[in-house]
């Protein structure tokens, strides 16, 4: 397994030797050729531990976090990538991009104003992106490419809602606890999102699909709110009656590093199912 594993990184690190997703073949008439990365944290968790790097460039199998999302959605035909990244952390973003992703386009945007969420980074990334539907995703997940896959279909199912947000109902390496909780209805329409719902029935996996049609009905949170998560940003364009849905990915391995502890099981420890499922899942 360690020499398939060695052999498979060797290979996925350049794009053109990747296998594309077959959309034809899976009966699929539409596909999205760009994604938003939300990477402007400040890694507060891993500096208080005395880790130095930014979060999205730790290395996993000599590649970078941030390259394990990306590589997914590039398996999907993404070819155009909006990232945003904390303002301090830019010459690191570029130097990854230009070691890592010279295949396909990326713009780099800085955020000057990290601590005003994920939301604020959402709404300052999605003016630099040029299609009308995109996906979002978090830099700090890690999803075989079989997730957006499902979502796109599922996307298409409920008649392009204005955003769809990943839900699973059995996360495997997660700490539901501080988790973002979603509660769907039996139609898959999202009724509430949040850290601290009570009631819910799923659990955010970080990837949406969106509409900039319908982030700029919602632009005016940027004015009105100095923290804005996207769950506030989500729960803001639900009241305003923009359509919801839930993608049920439930069965799909995924993970995420919130913390050190995160990581280290992402390397050695619980976690690394996970990763192993993702190269394996690559089929080099």
């Amino acid at each position: 397994m360690g020499k398939l594993l060695s052999s498979c990184i060797r290979s996925i690190l350049t794009l053109a030797q990747c296998t594309y997703i077959n959309f034809s073949r899976r009966g699929m008439l539409m596909r999205i050729d760009e994604a938003l990365i939300l990477a402007a944290g400040l890694s507060t968790r891993l500096k208080a531990q005395g880790i130095l790097t930014p979060k999205f460039a730790l290395e996993v199998k000599k590649a970078p976090l941030i390259w394990y999302p990306l590589n997914s959605l590039m398996r999907c035909k993404v070819d155009r990538f909006v990232i945003v990244v904390a303002e301090v952390y830019l010459d690191i973003a570029k130097e990854l991009v230009d070691n890592y992703f010279t295949d396909v386009e990326v713009n780099l945007v800085s955020n000057k104003f990290p601590n005003r969420g994920n939301g604020y980074s959402l709404i300052l990334g999605s003016s630099y992106v040029e299609s009308e539907k995109f996906y979002v995703s978090m830099a700090d997940h890690v999803y075989p490419p079989e997730m957006p896959v499902k979502m796109l279909e599922d996307y298409m199912k409920f008649g392009e809602p204005d955003i769809l947000v990943g839900g699973d109902s059995k996360p495997k390496f997660i700490d539901v606890a501080e988790a973002t909780k979603i509660l769907a209805d039996e139609d898959g329409s999202l009724m509430l999102i949040g850290k601290h719902i009570e009631k819910f029935n799923y659990i955010d996996v970080g990837l949406f699909i969106m509409k900039n049609s319908a982030i700029d009905l919602i632009r005016d949170l940027e004015r009105e709110a100095d923290d804005l998560n996207l769950s506030k940003l989500i729960t803001k364009a639900k009241s305003k009656g923009l359509r919801v849905q839930v993608s049920d990915v439930t069965g799909i391995l995924w993970t995420e590093v919130d913390t050190y502890e995160d990581y280290i099981s992402l390397i050695s420890g619980k976690r690394r199912e996970a990763l192993l499922n993702y190269l394996e899942n690559l089929r080099c």
